[in-house]
């Protein structure tokens, strides 16, 4: 009886340091869900507010000017890497031709052609 009651008591310790974990991490992960939920309302409150905006001055005759995307225009490359470019293509190039003439080389490219089924 007493042996019952020690294995209980313990068994009920045991379960009474699992139940807290468990449940502070399914808190943290309700937390989680919820901030998520939130920046997301925010986000549809603020496009909800813009269309009003534009409704309001549809309504009152103004002329209504869409935002119009920003197109990335890419800097033209300087010269120092230009010509960085152009010597590392020049040493691959080298590197190729070299690899391509030996033995081992041809032997390598074979076998990338059989594995590529060419």
């Amino acid at each position: 009886m007493i042996n019952q009651d020690a294995q209980a008591l313990s068994e009920l310790g045991e379960r009474a340091s699992y139940l807290p974990l468990k449940f502070q991490a399914e808190n943290e992960q309700l937390k989680q869900e919820l901030i998520d939920l939130y920046k997301r309302e925010v986000k549809l409150l603020k496009i909800i507010d813009k269309r009003d905006d534009q409704l309001e001055q549809i309504a009152a005759g103004k002329k209504l000017t869409l935002p119009t995307k920003k197109k990335i225009v890419s800097r033209p490359a300087d010269r120092k890497e230009i010509t960085r470019l152009k010597s590392e293509l020049e040493y691959l190039q080298h590197r190729y031709e070299a690899l391509k003439k030996s033995k081992l080389g041809r032997l390598q490219l074979w076998y990338w052609r059989q594995k590529a089924g060419k």
